[in-house]
């Protein structure tokens, strides 16, 4: 009787609305932080963060992207160059691609659940690709604004 009344006051999921906007998978994710490091990747999860309306959520990922970005960056200047000449290339963005993989899963995967639930769609993996290389070209023109200040 009691569970009854409180379903009869829920909105039944054909009767919610389709939602609007695509997020991005968090294999989307993975691939713009391959190909752009943590800024891009961040900036993915901000966009889902914002798609859902968790604005504080979508600044906070911003600014770890951000500082992300910065600490990987002085890590790498201050490692020794026989150390950084002896890593595969790929194992960087490797680890950062892991990396975000399992963030994403962990802070978003039931939002994606459900919007696609819902019937919402998501964005392509290409396009994060893309947002990818803008982020890689942001990065590199910051890094080479710095340089004059290192010692």
């Amino acid at each position: 009787m009691i569970e009854e009344e409180l379903v009869a006051g829920l909105p039944l999921v054909e009767e919610l609305p389709e939602p609007t906007g695509k997020l991005y998978h968090a294999k989307a994710v993975a691939a713009c932080a391959f190909v752009g490091g943590p800024l891009g990747a961040a900036y993915l999860l901000a966009h889902n963060y914002f798609s859902v309306g968790e604005e504080e959520a979508g600044r906070k990922a911003i600014l770890w992207g951000i500082a992300a970005t910065v600490i990987l960056m002085l890590l790498l200047l201050l490692l020794p160059l026989q150390v950084i000449d002896k890593l595969p290339t790929y194992l960087l963005p490797a680890i950062e691609s892991g990396a975000c993989y399992l963030l994403a899963q962990r802070l978003q995967a039931v939002y994606v659940q459900d919007h696609v639930g819902l019937n919402g769609k998501l964005q392509s993996r290409w396009r994060a690709a893309g947002v990818g290389l803008v982020s890689a070209a942001l990065t590199i023109v910051i890094a080479i604004a710095l340089l004059p200040f290192l010692p």
